[in-house]
């Protein structure tokens, strides 16, 4: 498992391109490369499977070890659900599914074909959507207590747990607008489109309205990804960025590593940009860490440190810890 003690002595700093960013009012965060000599962080393993299933994608939960994904079955592709030490096959309701997300009691949400779909301990249940619902951009996130929200680029909705043949309307913070996570606290983040060129960040806090997240002086692509305990991932920019939303501040960036997940302690995973090594790093320290892997996509961190990802060569699952 990936502690922060295991940090420090390992990590040795390198110049990067800051002067590139002054100009943009942003504060970057030197790369580091790894010692060639440290013990691995952890070890790389298959995860189960259900019986003949392929082409496994991973979409990590709530950082709690319930992880779930699909997979190509019998069937065409499904779900897949890790909880409880147990994997399931969760299938189909007819279509292909593309696995969104699932919170830590193993509640999934995901598309299934044109539709999005919810599965809970009772089987897949039809999430009601207005008319005209755009399917191509649907995106789908569940929080702690089982409440789905979801966005089409134009409409925002949230499911309650108890009812999901109902939805309530949430204002976006653009009329064109994309929903990229919803914390289990109940905080929406999203990414609004001004125009073809643009981009910007969006926090929504409980109780409150959207606040623009701030980027110094630059006024390209901003873009949002997770929000892990107290800090939002996204970028700006090449530049990837965290955001302390609670605080309204930019906190931290790099140039030298694609972040693709976070967790909890602030521990980040993503893909050197140079070497296309999978590598982690802690929020703060400046330093890397290879994973001395190049071959793992769809990466992942749960808040004990453990790395998800799906094996290039064979299509399966791995895990790292």
């Amino acid at each position: 498992m990936l502690g922060r003690t295991q940090w420090g002595a390992h990590m040795r700093r390198t110049v990067v391109l800051a002067a590139v960013l002054v100009t943009a009012g942003l504060v970057v965060a030197p790369s580091a490369s790894a010692d060639p000599t440290p013990e691995p962080l952890c070890t790389w393993e298959n995860l189960p499977t259900p019986p003949g299933v392929t082409g496994t994608r991973f979409v990590v939960g709530s950082g709690q070890g319930t992880y779930a994904g699909d997979a190509v079955g019998s069937t065409g592709r499904g779900a897949v659900l890790w909880h409880d030490g147990a994997v399931r096959w969760l299938g189909t309701p007819g279509g292909d599914v593309r696995v969104h997300d699932v919170n830590r009691s193993g509640v999934v949400v995901a598309q299934a074909g044109d539709l999005p779909v919810v599965h809970r301990a009772d089987g897949w249940h039809a999430l009601a959507t207005p008319a005209g619902w755009a399917a191509n951009r649907t995106a789908l996130r569940v929080g702690v207590a089982g409440d789905v929200v979801g966005s089409d680029g134009a409409r925002w909705l949230r499911w309650p747990a108890e009812d999901p043949g109902r939805f309530e309307e949430v204002a976006p913070p653009l009329p064109d607008s994309d929903l990229t996570d919803y914390a289990d606290d109940g905080t929406l983040v999203g990414v609004g489109h001004p125009d073809f060129l643009h981009s910007k960040g969006f926090v929504r806090l409980p109780g409150g309205g959207w606040d623009a997240l701030p980027t110094g002086t630059f006024s390209g692509r901003v873009g949002t990804k997770t929000l892990r305990g107290r800090l939002l991932l996204g970028y700006v920019g090449l530049v990837e960025v965290a955001w302390d939303p609670a605080g309204g501040y930019l906190a931290w960036g790099t140039i030298g590593v694609e972040i693709e997940d976070h967790n909890a302690d602030e521990t980040w995973v993503g893909v050197d940009r140079e070497t296309g090594e999978v590598v982690v790093l802690p929020y703060g320290y400046g330093g890397v860490r290879s994973l001395d892997r190049t071959d793992v996509y769809n990466l992942a961190i749960d808040d004990d440190g453990t790395v998800l990802g799906t094996d290039a060569r064979s299509g399966g699952p791995l895990r790292c810890r």
